[in-house]
């Protein structure tokens, strides 16, 4: 990847916001309109469906053989397929050398933030500026570029060298000791640690270095913070020539699970009717603002703590989690991010009649993480029968089916599913949450049996 670009000029600004203010569906020439969509992968998928829904042609562009399942799965067919070549000129003539207009090009999902960004401006069409697309891919560089800004930031040190972690760690000596390690450039909690000791750190440290992530990318570096303590929440944006609007807030609910400090147990949607929700919108922007995410929608986790708001990290994409959660916020919200990350581009009247941030529920809306407490093979799913007849259940996501092999629920990557739930009545939605997760804890939601072939594989033939 050419890493290395000519300076973001004001010349270039003014051109990418004339190109902003003349963006339309109307072909040049005799070329239909197409949106390209880098890595379609997740809630991607979602968005390159819509872009066609509109009606223009779709391009998907992967970096790398196209999968049928896992993280890098991709369900949509688009009218052309492009393969990354490694070189951003070169893959943006062949984008331009297609039978169609691409006007947009924009990251699916979390590994296309940067090539997106690239593509977009070797094509001379509208982007974020590439001196800083790195940094918002990179969580170090993300993290040194707000505090750079003066926007609060978490301590923090990467290094591929053992010894300079060691150093940094025992200087700092946090009291009490808890350290969160995890790689550069990742998401869903892949191989997050939080480490109560030296020794710990350092077996974070081997595990992480050097592996590969679930976007199958070598980590390079180990990432070491300081622990945050407080609630979590989601900052989902989109912006257009640096405006920014917030289309989505949640609240985590985040517990320690199957030996992992933070498995996600679900999340709520907020509405902006407190000084802690304006004070979120607030900071967001300042986030956005230092890392030059002036276009397009963005997916930020902040922590507000006891004594401060601060950044965990954000992405220059769409919130992730296959889209399950956009009836929920289309329903409590009247719109979604999905919609409006296209709309940001492409139809600016309707960008310009979103409000600053939602000051309202319509709805009452709550996700439910299904998270696994129990390795081996899924013999049913009978007990889904309950919680489709309770009184807020929307829909059901599930990645799993009987005969599914079971590990127990570490990440986003290792959960069997997810449950939306919407209702006028609050505590009916609480209800049915806290249900949900009593049903999961008794295991009467997946019934998993053990392996037995797979032990006895493990353990040898029993000896006679």
């Amino acid at each position: 990847m050419n890493f290395a670009s000519e300076e973001y000029s004001a010349s270039e600004a003014n051109a990418v916001s004339a190109a902003m203010e003349s963006m339309t569906i109307a072909p040049r020439g005799d070329r239909e309109a197409a949106v390209a969509v880098v890595c379609p992968f997740s809630s991607g998928e979602l968005l390159a469906e819509r872009a066609r829904e509109l009606g223009y042609k779709l391009v998907l562009v992967f970096l790398a053989a196209k999968m049928e399942e896992g993280v890098l799965s991709c369900q949509v067919e688009g009218d052309y397929e492009v393969f990354y070549t490694g070189d951003d000129a070169e893959t943006a003539r062949i984008l331009q050398d297609l039978p169609v207009d691409v006007q947009l090009v924009v990251p699916g999902a979390e590994n296309g933030v940067v090539v997106a960004d690239y593509l977009a401006a070797a094509m001379g069409l509208v982007h974020n500026p590439t001196e800083l697309s790195i940094a918002r891919r990179s969580k170090y560089l993300m993290g040194e570029t707000i505090r750079l800004a003066g926007v609060r930031a978490v301590k923090q040190t990467i290094s591929v060298d053992w010894d300079e972690i060691e150093r940094f760690v025992l200087d700092w000596n946090p009291s009490p000791f808890k350290v969160i390690v995890k790689p550069n450039a990742s998401a869903g909690s892949d191989d997050v640690f939080l480490c109560k000791n030296i020794d710990e750190v350092r077996a974070a440290f081997d595990c992480i270095n050097g592996a590969i992530n679930e976007f199958g990318e070598v980590n390079e570096g180990v990432l070491v913070q300081e622990f945050l303590e407080g609630i979590e929440y989601v900052v989902d944006s989109v912006s257009r020539n640096g405006e920014h609007k917030v289309v989505a807030i949640w609240q985590y609910d985040k517990r320690s699970l199957n030996g992992q400090f933070n498995n996600y147990f679900g999340m709520q949607l907020r509405a902006a009717t407190t000084e802690l929700e304006e004070a979120l919108v607030a900071y967001n922007a300042e986030v956005l603002d230092a890392l030059q995410i002036n276009h397009g929608p963005s997916h930020a986790e902040i922590f507000v703590t006891r004594d401060s708001i601060v950044l965990v990290e954000v992405g220059s994409r769409i919130h992730g989690g296959h889209g399950t959660w956009k009836p929920l916020a289309q329903a409590a919200y009247g719109y979604n991010q999905i919609d409006e990350t296209l709309n940001s581009y492409l139809r600016p009247d309707l960008f310009e009649a979103l409000p600053p941030f939602p000051t309202e529920l319509r709805v009452n809306a709550r996700e439910v993480f299904l998270v696994n407490r129990f390795d081996g093979i899924l013999r049913s799913l009978d007990g889904m029968e309950r919680v489709r007849g309770m009184s807020s259940f929307l829909k059901e996501d599930l990645s799993v089916a009987p005969g599914s092999r079971m590990t127990k629920t570490i990440d986003l990557f290792t959960m069997p599913g997810r449950v939306q739930l919407l209702h006028a009545d609050a505590e009916q939605v609480n209800q049915d949450y806290v249900r949900i997760h009593e049903m999961l804890l008794d295991g009467d939601v997946f019934e998993v049996v053990q392996d037995t072939k797979a032990i006895q594989a493990e353990e040898g033939p029993a000896e006679e």
